[in-house]
């Protein structure tokens, strides 16, 4: 839903090169048992040019792509460490994990998004023995909305 949002306000942009020009959307994503997910986020927003690099990248590509990206929003990854490492601004979604051990460390240009809910955090891969995360799930879009608009001002 957030990916539909993103798309038909600013887009899930993604700067490869041009200072804040030529953006195309571009949609990076985890291994081949969350494809399910990337050809969703596709499929919402279709009406644009997305680039899916699921899979395709190496750590070195993927850190130079966030290096020169204008900013990333993503769950609480890899992706968003690397950011943090990079000072790259991040909006990073936080579910199950903790976000007061894991949150991007040294970056004044990230911003934590969560919900305060007594099971957080679990540290469990999906609620009631499933993949997907109540608290993930149910981030309001405006909150993460708000959280990346203000991102995308100030850089």
């Amino acid at each position: 839903e957030a990916a539909r949002a993103l798309s038909i306000e600013v887009g899930i942009r993604g700067k490869v090169s041009g200072p804040h020009r030529g953006f195309e959307r571009l949609a990076l994503g985890p291994d081949l048992r969350e494809r399910a997910i990337l050809d969703e986020i596709k499929r919402s927003v279709r009406h644009s040019k997305v680039f899916d690099l699921g899979g395709l990248l190496s750590l070195k590509e993927l850190g130079a792509l966030i290096e020169r990206s204008r900013g990333l929003l993503c769950a609480d990854s890899v992706p968003m460490h690397i950011a943090a490492a990079l000072r790259t601004p991040t909006v990073a979604l936080f579910g199950p994990s903790s976000d007061l051990i894991w949150a991007p460390w040294d970056n004044s240009n990230a911003t934590v998004v969560g919900l305060d809910l007594s099971c957080r955090p679990c540290g469990l891969d999906g609620c009631g023995g499933g993949k997907k995360s109540d608290c993930l799930e149910s981030l309001p879009v405006e909150t993460v909305m708000r959280a990346v608009r203000s991102m995308l001002l100030a850089s």
